[in-house]
């Protein structure tokens, strides 16, 4: 009588190998498919026997498409400054072979809070975003910007004039479905060039764009200057192709009520907006484009404003 492992050894070499891909791929995790934790999927798929491995690793390519990589805070002395290391990065890109890439990049405190309630300086922030190492990782991670199908960049550093510096992104993303942007940003600089529009300009799949910028100035807690977001025209924005636009940016940056109606007239396919501190400025709405009737839009548009000022809504 065969044993039951051999039994067992049977019933598995059975199963086509389409099957347990399908059943492999539902098995990871879908909050934290990465980093590579030898006790989930998909690394753990190739530790349970040779026949499963091969499966993992040679047929199913699905499981190594989303990257989820965490940059150490330079205080907590880690012993890489992100994780997982480049080589796993390389491991799980090699994988995936060709098929499009889920990107996330997170810094620490991404969100701009520190865990004392105050804003970290913006000097540690360069210090941490910007050093050889993490150069290396954003140079790997644009080298397959044409793979990009959906990127949440949570880091500081990610400015226009930095990109500026990577060849590979003047070929884009076109993939892209679906980015999140939240870093910091110069926005003193009245030609926008710390605006990181290289990594959505050739992107004509892009439906969901969320943009978080961060006030890179020393000043800010002692005068809370204010800035407009000037630069949220069809200059840098795809206002046309745009299904949802998120402009999540902090308290010390405005949308003005001219910027709202621009982006409105601009935008026939949006089904969802939000925008924060919108106010009125010296910007003047363009008359001669009136609003779209909202009766003749193929959907209704989901708006969500953040304002401390009541007549600033008025004038909507």
């Amino acid at each position: 009588m065969p044993s039951i492992s051999l039994l067992q050894h049977c019933s598995r070499m059975n199963v086509p190998s389409e099957i347990w891909s399908e059943i492999f791929e539902l098995a990871v995790p879908c909050k934290k498919p990465f980093p590579s934790i030898r006790t989930e999927a998909p690394v753990s798929l190739t530790q349970t026997c040779s026949l499963w491995r091969k499966i993992a690793v040679d047929s199913t390519p699905r499981l190594w498409t989303t990257i989820n990589v965490t940059i150490n805070d330079a205080e907590r002395n880690a012993k890489f400054e992100f994780y997982p290391r480049l080589e796993l990065i390389d491991l799980w890109l090699e994988r995936s072979h060709n098929l499009p890439l889920s990107i996330s990049l997170y810094g620490p405190d991404a969100y701009g809070w520190q865990h004392d309630g105050t804003w970290p300086e913006p000097c540690e922030w360069d210090r941490v975003e910007l050093s050889p190492p993490i150069r290396m990782l954003f140079a790997r991670l644009f080298l397959e910007m044409p793979r990009w199908k959906i990127a949440d960049l949570s880091v500081g550093g990610i400015d226009g004039e930095m990109l500026s510096t990577y060849e590979i992104t003047a070929g884009g993303a076109p993939m892209l479905q679906s980015l999140r942007v939240a870093t910091y940003l110069d926005l003193d600089v009245k030609d926008w060039k710390s605006v990181p529009y290289q990594l959505w300009k050739n992107s004509p799949f892009l439906r969901q764009l969320v943009f978080a910028p961060q006030a890179l100035d020393k000043r800010f807690t002692a005068h809370r200057r204010k800035y407009w977001l000037g630069w949220a025209t069809s200059i840098y924005l795809p206002f046309q192709q745009l299904t949802e636009l998120r402009l999540d940016s902090d308290e010390v940056e405005a949308v003005a009520v001219a910027e709202v109606i621009a982006i409105l007239q601009s935008s026939p396919n949006l089904t969802c907006f939000r925008a924060l501190q919108v106010k009125n400025s010296h910007f003047v709405a363009d008359t001669t484009s009136p609003l779209p009737n909202y009766g003749t839009w193929k959907r209704y548009v989901w708006m969500s404003f953040w304002t401390t000022s009541i007549a600033s809504m008025a004038t909507l």
